[in-house]
């Protein structure tokens, strides 16, 4: 068993589709799995590499948030020191813990206490007319007075040195932006912004419009504006084409943020206008048309393939364990057009789930979008047949047999508790009358005042879904089985 896990955990980190789907059917010992130990070495490798690569890559991520706050920090000493126009003295421990604050705030959790010797190196290096004193158990940095400031502060000013800094950072971020690798899993995840842009980009971007002033870095939160415009700068980045030629490809699937994708989605969703959604993508906004078409596309051969293999039409949104009812009716699509192909008449088939806190049900699995459609493919797969084709209905018996007449008695406690309400409510109404202004909350009309009779519920909102369209009409033979 130990052996099972460890190959299930190795396939879901690989995303081994083939192996999964052997996976799926049971155990490896109920399956009596065999296996070379040449192809278990392979996997097992395959497996600490990407490790080892996660790894890297997480500790990157991390110097990178040191050196941002760091320059948040360095940012709030200058800053400090030129809105008070006097000698600025700050104190080590104090410094310390707001660059603590901050690097937890960016997601970096410390094991351990901040070096205090370190991070006061590292301030001295960045700010060189700065010194420390020692006073007592306190460390105290402050500027010296001298020509060496005057200095610091005209080059700072240099037009070349800023368009230096700016070429420097430009890169930094830029190689970041374009390392970062995502894909749409067909679900908009609870923090799928934030997880889809660089650190780097994000914090640069949190810097443009909040300030570099690492105080108030962390009074402003993770806002959307931030997320807006961090996604769609990576959403429009590419590699410079070095052939000379001027085609670029602007927008790389591995580089397609939420945003862009959302704004496409839901164009088409709203609208069915491809030049409104052609437009945003023209700005930078969305993904193009075609795109909207192949997501639309994967989605609907995924859920199709998903009937398929479990021999059962369920929409993903349903949950188990809850009663569903149904409602059928006529689908009547454009009507009046002059062509079979324009015009849809069937019938379709709602479901409807009541969720409750005693009855929450159980969510189905989440579907794992493929992406195997291409921009110019705009088929989805068939549906089972047993689903499409609706077989003929007969009677196998010419004798139908009918039920019995039976009496109908009425309930008549039933009617009396009802009569009784009936009545409460007609005195109701009688003193409403005979007054000549309504009291405030009174409730005259039947349907008011039996709701306010009734007591609250707190109920969670239904689970409704639509079964794919059948071509035959409801009120059909073979539809009213």
């Amino acid at each position: 068993m130990d052996m099972d896990n460890r190959i299930r955990q190795i396939a879901l980190d690989l995303q081994e589709e083939s192996l999964l789907a052997k996976l799926s059917a049971g155990d490896m010992v109920a399956l009596e799995a065999k296996y070379h130990k040449s192809c278990l070495t392979s996997i097992c490798n395959r497996a600490r590499s990407r490790r080892s690569r996660e790894l890297r890559a997480n500790e990157k991520d991390s110097n990178v948030v040191h050196g941002i706050v760091l320059a948040e920090l360095v940012s709030y000493i200058e800053d400090t020191r030129e809105e008070t126009n006097s000698l600025s003295v700050f104190k080590l421990s104090d410094l310390s813990k707001m660059y603590e604050s901050r690097l937890e705030q960016l997601g970096i959790e410390s094991t351990s206490e901040i070096h205090s010797t370190r991070l006061k190196n590292r301030i001295i290096a960045r700010i060189p007319s700065i010194h420390a004193y020692q006073e007592g158990r306190e460390i105290l940095l402050a500027f010296d007075s001298d020509i060496g400031t005057a200095l610091k502060r005209s080059q700072r000013d240099d037009s070349d040195d800023k368009a230096s800094c700016l070429a420097k950072a430009a890169n930094i971020v830029r190689k970041d932006m374009l390392e970062k690798k995502t894909s749409f899993t067909g679900t908009f995840e609870k923090n799928c912004q934030k997880d889809s842009i660089p650190q780097c980009l994000y914090s640069l971007v949190n810097m443009i419009l909040h300030g570099p002033n690492i105080r108030k870095q962390a009074e402003n939160r993770s806002t959307q504006a931030t997320l807006t415009v961090s996604q769609l700068l990576q959403f429009n980045s590419y590699f410079s084409n070095r052939s000379g030629c001027s085609h670029h490809d602007h927008h790389n699937r591995c580089r397609e943020t939420p945003l862009p994708i959302y704004l496409g989605l839901s164009i088409h969703a709203r609208t069915r206008k491809r030049d409104l959604v052609d437009n945003f993508f023209k700005l930078g906004l969305s993904v193009s048309y075609d795109r909207v078409l192949s997501i639309s596309t994967d989605i609907g051969n995924t859920i199709c393939r998903k009937f398929q293999d479990e021999n059962l039409v369920c929409p993903a949104k349903l949950r188990k364990g809850i009663f569903t009812t149904s409602a059928v009716d006529n689908i009547d699509h454009n009507p009046s057009s002059n062509t079979a192909k324009g015009s849809f008449h069937g019938t379709g088939i709602s479901l409807f789930q009541n969720v409750s806190r005693e009855y929450p049900g159980i969510e189905q699995e989440q579907i794992s979008l493929e992406h195997r459609s291409k921009l110019d493919t705009k088929k989805v797969c068939e549906l089972p047949d047993w689903y499409t084709d609706v077989p003929p209905c007969i009677l196998r018996d010419a004798n139908a047999h009918t039920t019995n007449n039976v009496t109908l008695r009425t309930d008549e406690d039933y009617l009396s508790i009802a009569l009784q309400n009936e009545i409460e409510w007609l005195q109701q109404v009688k003193r409403g009358v005979e007054e000549e202004t309504l009291p405030e909350g009174e409730m005259v009309s039947w349907s008011g005042y039996h709701a306010s009779k009734q007591q609250q519920r707190n109920l969670k909102p239904a689970v409704s879904s639509l079964l794919p369209l059948f071509q035959d009409e409801s009120k059909s033979v073979a539809m009213i089985p």
